[in-house]
């Protein structure tokens, strides 16, 4: 049944409940993947003496070429979670534009609240009246929480998604990667990296609010960051090249 608001009016409540879940999982998969390919950079592109490991030689054209391919990699990973609303795009905007309405917020409402009680069918508790009462209240007291919370997430989206840092990295991506192969000096480099980090920065609390609050799961990026920096260190710290001519 079509809720007749919105765009894609021929999706129903729940069906706007369920793609914007199945994104967020991929949206969540490709911040991780950024994430891994900040650390990479950080290294491989910044790390202190990294590139004179690499002689001035014809091999050093590739390796300088594999530089500028790695950020903008990174940059292209990074703008993707913020395309514009579409339901064939794994974006933010696009979660957001299947969020918003009152109707499907409030079919979120119910989802959430009879998750929880069947939550106690997964993990039996005693029958005790009290203790029952006692999980309903629980259950009502968290989904309220989270359906406070989910009016800032997307609101959060929409300001990120006017963000001067968006817009200036998107109109790179689309002037000098998707119709460039040309390389970049270094000066060009340090920004565009820095501005990478900091949008990446500002859109893994998003994920993170919007996965518990939509589908009531817990993740925080804060571990990635670590196991990806510890594994980025050890590829790239000890590694030497050798340069045949």
């Amino acid at each position: 049944m079509s809720n007749g608001r919105g765009r894609w009016p021929t999706l129903s409540d729940v069906q706007r409940i369920d793609l914007a879940i199945d994104k967020l999982k991929v949206i969540k998969g490709n911040a991780r993947a950024a994430i891994h390919q900040h650390q990479n950079v950080a290294i491989f592109v910044f790390g202190k003496d990294f590139d004179a490991k690499v002689p001035s030689s014809i091999a050093r054209n590739t390796f300088l070429l594999t530089q500028v391919s790695l950020i903008k990699m990174l940059i292209l990973q990074v703008c993707g979670m913020w395309d514009a609303s579409d339901t064939n795009r794994d974006s933010l905007p696009t979660v957001r534009e299947l969020l918003k309405d009152p109707s499907t917020l409030a079919q979120l409402e119910r989802r959430l609240l009879q998750r929880g009680q069947n939550a106690r069918h997964i993990v039996p508790i005693a029958n005790n009246e009290w203790m029952i009462k006692e999980s309903d209240r629980n259950n009502i007291a968290v989904v309220a929480d989270r359906m406070k919370r989910l009016p800032a997430a997307l609101h959060a989206v929409d300001k990120i998604a006017n963000d001067p840092l968006l817009k200036s990295l998107r109109e790179y991506r689309n002037a000098s990667i998707a119709h460039s192969l040309s390389t970049m000096t270094r000066k060009e480099q340090d920004p565009l990296f820095g501005d990478a980090g900091r949008l990446l920065d500002k859109t893994t609390p998003i994920i993170e609010e919007l996965l518990e609050c939509v589908d009531a799961t817990w993740h925080r990026f804060s571990a990635d960051h670590d196991k990806c920096a510890r594994m980025a260190k050890a590829l790239w710290t000890n590694c030497e090249f050798d340069v045949l001519e």
